[in-house]
């Protein structure tokens, strides 16, 4: 069942350009890269469920849910931003076009017609086609009276994870004007570029760390150019005490249990296992001023498949620290905004494809601050987050983790001719609940 209602580019639409839709300013070059590295069998954007639940009497219909949201969305104009075509430099302009209405990208279904995984499945592989808006969103009834999906698709050039976030507090009931991250949270705009990557000798000093790292371990896959994907819920109380038990962080703990989880698949389909597995682990930026664009930075860590859970947990706090201490996410930061910034444009694409893909990383985790306390949108409680990151080019595997209302929310993407996203879930909860010296800490969701 296709689920897709054509949206006219922004070229082809009649009459001339207002003058908000005149190209205006150039993509930030870490927003920029994202467009670089898509490749057809590899889109770009990430994808989120929101499960909401009415839990007062009189529940109100899909449609108004999608109508509240799409009004809320249409408060702020970044989300009737475009790309644009590239200057005569080659580098990607925004535009603004107020024609835009956000009502057109909200699609509403009913579970009689649509499920929920096809639903998900079709929009994590239907990319953005070039003068398009950069998300969309889909509300399906559940089947339940006074139970929604809500499905929201944002390309990485808009948005990283933690803005992503920031800006669907925003739009929550208890979210108000409140942005989540907008407001500048050390120094100011002003602040030099020493101030920045400390001193350009540090900064060397991390690229060359990042140099020295060489390939990661190869994994033997088909690429089949789709994407899995699962998600699971993980009780807080489980996860805290896993914590407590091993002196892990959070990060410590899912980076290691995904390596844990790939090495599983890698010894069922009888391939030799490696050493170590290499993740690229997202990291929050230190000056993240607005909740749109990217400003979170990221570095390779090895992860042992060796070992016992808590040798594996301190090699890999160890290579955390090592990372910070020399500048290796600030470093990552700069390679990505050399390229876009720095090098021609014939050469921007291949750069970027070069240096984001699985030759230098097998898996991507990234772990989000949600929100402490239920939210609520349009009058339903927000029971859970689920989000879903793109794959790099070659690297199979993503994990995104949110903390939502005493919960982890976890969601994987795979693709399929190399790791099942179904069980690579189901392993990661089994790592967790051993971790905690417990049974199955949560469950897994099928949609």
């Amino acid at each position: 069942m296709a689920f897709t209602r054509p949206v006219r580019r922004w070229a082809e639409r009649e009459g001339p350009l207002p003058p908000a839709a005149v190209p205006g300013s150039r993509l930030r070059a870490k927003d920029a890269f994202f467009l670089d590295v898509e490749v057809p069998s590899c889109p770009q954007h990430s994808c989120a469920l929101l499960e909401l639940r009415w839990d007062k009497p009189d529940p109100p219909s899909a449609a108004w849910i999608a109508g509240v949201f799409a009004e809320r969305l249409g408060r702020d104009t970044e989300w009737a931003r475009l790309v644009v075509a590239r200057d005569r430099l080659g580098r990607p302009r925004w535009a603004t076009d107020p024609r835009i209405a956000p009502k057109e990208l909200v699609q509403v279904h009913d579970s009689s017609e649509a499920s929920l995984a096809d639903l998900v499945s079709q929009r994590l592989n239907i990319p953005f086609r070039p003068g398009e808006p950069l998300w969309r969103a889909d509300v399906l009834q559940d089947g339940h009276e006074g139970r929604f999906s809500l499905v929201v698709s944002v390309h990485h050039s808009l948005f990283d994870g933690q803005g992503a976030l920031a800006a669907a507090r925003a739009i929550m009931d208890e979210g108000g004007a409140d942005r989540g991250g907008a407001a500048p949270e050390t120094g100011d705009v002003a602040r030099s570029v020493t101030d920045r990557f400390a001193s350009a000798t540090q900064l060397a000093r991390g690229t060359l760390g990042l140099a020295r790292s060489g390939r990661a371990p190869q994994l033997a896959w088909r690429e089949r150019g789709r994407r899995d994907f699962a998600f699971a819920g993980v009780e807080g109380a489980a996860i805290a005490e896993a914590r407590k038990a091993l002196g892990a962080s959070n990060a410590e703990l899912l980076v290691v249990a995904v390596a844990e989880a790939v090495a599983a698949q890698i010894s069922q389909m009888g391939a030799p296992l490696p050493h170590h597995l290499r993740a690229m682990v997202a990291l929050r930026g230190p000056a993240r001023r607005k909740s749109s664009g990217n400003w979170n930075e990221a570095v390779p860590i090895d992860v042992p498949l060796e070992g016992e859970l808590p040798q594996r947990l301190a090699q890999v706090r160890r290579s955390l620290h090592v990372a910070r201490t020399n500048l290796e996410p600030q470093a990552s930061s700069f390679v990505m905004s050399f390229i876009e910034a720095a090098l021609p444009p014939g050469l921007r694409r291949p750069a970027a494809r070069s240096a984001y893909n699985g030759r230098w990383f097998n898996f991507v985790v990234s772990i989000m601050a949600g929100s402490p306390r239920p939210l609520h949108l349009a009058g339903a409680e927000v029971r859970g987050l689920y989000p879903l990151l793109p794959l790099a080019p070659g690297a199979p595997l993503s994990l995104a983790a949110v903390a939502w209302a005493g919960r982890l929310c976890l969601g994987t993407t795979t693709d399929p001719g190399a790791l099942a996203a179904g069980a690579i879930t189901d392993q990661l909860r089994h790592t967790l609940a051993a971790g905690a010296g417990r049974g199955s800490p949560g469950e897994a969701i099928r949609p």
